[in-house]
């Protein structure tokens, strides 16, 4: 049996409950178990009504161990033999949306990490784009229009939280989900013309560098549809969630080509400010 306790700022667990999976407060869970003759802590999660944490700790079977980051795991332990992902691997969220928010000059668009996370989670792919407040919309077909659906404030921020969460659902339909620089929702199910020559687009590699490639060579519709937005609507961004968990991010300013960076290797780039 597998119990849990709310994990306080301090890192104790408050051991207030013996019922099966109890909400205990926002910040996650440690997971004990009581089958034996005393608890025995067993991970760290962020379920049930706990919100997501960035780091994870469980242990699926016995002798088994991961550790996640960001849903992605980066250490598995089996049977006394240990896999471990280089660094090089980790998604850094953070740093791209602080992109995001110097591109578009609002703070806002750094709330967007809950979306992505719920895009991922669902495992269904999809894109968000992103435009400055006020920008016309003329070139994108868009499937459905919203009427400017606003986030909660952010003092409410329980209630933002869940509502970037709802976002990131939209993203399931086929399209992108279509948001201003204040996190307004103008649409999902969105389109632009792709043209049927390739755009040079300046990619950055894991080793820091800039190397020009074309469109087509960095995935499908939804990517050259992210690079076609970015470019049309600069300045803009782009952020493509692959089935595969891959996440990648696009942006453009005017008169620059588009820009492409995978999250994974945005914690080791150089400053694109």
């Amino acid at each position: 049996m597998r119990h849990t306790g709310s994990v306080c700022p301090c890192g104790s667990a408050a051991i207030a409950s013996a019922s099966l999976r109890q909400p205990k407060g926002p910040l996650g869970y440690l997971i004990w178990d009581c089958e034996s003759e005393f608890p025995e802590i067993i991970g760290i999660e962020g379920t049930h009504g706990g919100v997501d944490i960035d780091f994870t700790i469980s242990a699926p079977s016995c002798g088994a161990l991961d550790i996640s980051w960001h849903s992605l795991r980066i250490v598995a332990l089996r049977a006394g033999r240990l896999e471990r992902r280089s660094k090089e691997f980790l998604p850094d969220r953070s740093r791209a949306l602080d992109i995001v928010r110097k591109l578009l000059e609002s703070f806002d668009p750094v709330y967007l990490s809950h979306t992505i996370r719920s895009i991922s989670k669902e495992g269904h792919g999809g894109a968000v784009w992103t435009l400055q407040e006020g920008q016309a919309l003329s070139g994108i077909q868009i499937g459905h229009a919203i009427e400017k659906s606003s986030p909660p404030p952010r003092e409410q921020y329980q209630q933002r939280f869940k509502w970037l969460e709802s976002v990131g659902n939209l993203a399931a339909v086929d399209g992108a989900v279509l948001i201003d620089s204040q996190l307004h929702v103008l649409g999902f199910g969105c389109f632009v013309d792709i043209p049927d020559l390739p755009t040079d687009v300046l990619c950055l590699t894991g080793t820091g560098e800039l190397e020009k490639r074309p469109s087509t060579a960095l995935g499908g519709g939804r990517h050259r549809s992210a690079i076609e937005f970015c470019r049309r609507f600069a300045p803009a961004a782009g952020i493509v969630v692959s089935e595969d968990g891959r996440i990648s991010l696009f942006w453009a300013t005017p008169n620059e080509p588009p820009f492409c960076a995978p999250l994974s290797v945005l914690g080791f780039s150089a400053d694109f400010s």
